[in-house]
């Protein structure tokens, strides 16, 4: 489907956001570009994107012409979405790969710098980075890492993978009590701006030793949407942008529905 095709069916189905998945296409034309912002624009869709899987934050750190190439295919990704109107993309973090916590931090704050210089000095000012928390034990990419990361910046932003704080707690996630926690730990941590600004992405999953090992239908799974939704309410994030992580289509309806016809217990 082109973006334009995209951009009404999402109309069609009720939805008034997108992220798109770069990983598999990287690039469109101009024309397409445009006639899909003015559409988007026309329906009241919003988009942003994921970056491709290879451009992670800061994997690499000992080569410089691959962190130049990191960095340009994240203001890449950036630079399209932010000619669709959009918001910002999201990113993984990366690895320790012999690092150590503080040592990845910088590097992913540093990245962060760089992206966020070249996206200004092009005109992009109003983008942001989203930076995606991690089921990987306790390599790196936790909640904690997320706000070091973005403490202190105007430009990158979390991004909470529920699924994956699921499997990275042990199965915290039993009640809205949980999910009223972890808003209130970036609320505290980088400020109320940076809490509106934080996307959230939603499916259930298995877990096994605080570890992702796939995505799974919302129906197969241990959370509850309504527990998302009841904390997003109870701190006045209505507007909150919330991605389906599942890989059944139909479950992203469900969400929607849920959302739709919610109402504070």
């Amino acid at each position: 489907m082109t973006l334009v095709e995209v951009t009404r069916w999402l109309a069609e189905q009720g939805f008034a956001t997108c992220e798109l998945d770069f990983k598999n296409r990287f690039s469109f034309g101009e024309d397409e570009i445009e006639e899909a912002r003015g559409l988007a624009g026309e329906l009241g869709i919003s988009y942003r994107a994921h970056a491709p899987l290879f451009a992670i934050l800061a994997m690499e750190h000992d080569s410089i012409g691959r962190v130049n190439s990191i960095v340009g295919s994240l203001t890449h990704a950036m630079k399209i979405v932010g000619n669709l109107g959009g918001s910002g993309i999201t990113t993984h973090p990366g690895f320790l790969k012999g690092l150590t916590r503080e040592e990845r931090i910088t590097f992913c704050r540093l990245n962060g710098e760089k992206l966020e210089k070249k996206l200004a000095d092009a005109g992009y000012p109003q983008l942001r980075l989203g930076v995606e928390n991690m089921a990987h034990g306790p390599d790196f990419g936790s909640l904690d890492d997320l706000l070091a990361i973005c403490e202190g910046s105007d430009f990158m932003r979390p991004v909470i993978d529920w699924g994956h704080y699921q499997a990275h707690s042990d199965g915290e996630l039993k009640d809205a009590a949980a999910y009223t926690r972890v808003l209130e730990r970036i609320g505290s941590g980088l400020g109320r701006t940076a809490l509106e600004e934080t996307t959230y992405q939603f499916s259930a999953i298995e877990y096994k030793d605080n570890r992702e090992r796939k995505h799974l239908p919302y129906a197969e799974g241990d959370v509850d949407f309504n527990h998302l939704l009841q904390a997003l309410t109870e701190h006045g994030l209505t507007d909150a942008y919330i991605v389906s992580e599942s890989p059944v289509l139909e479950d992203a309806q469900t969400f929607r529905a849920m959302a739709a016809e919610f109402s504070p217990g």
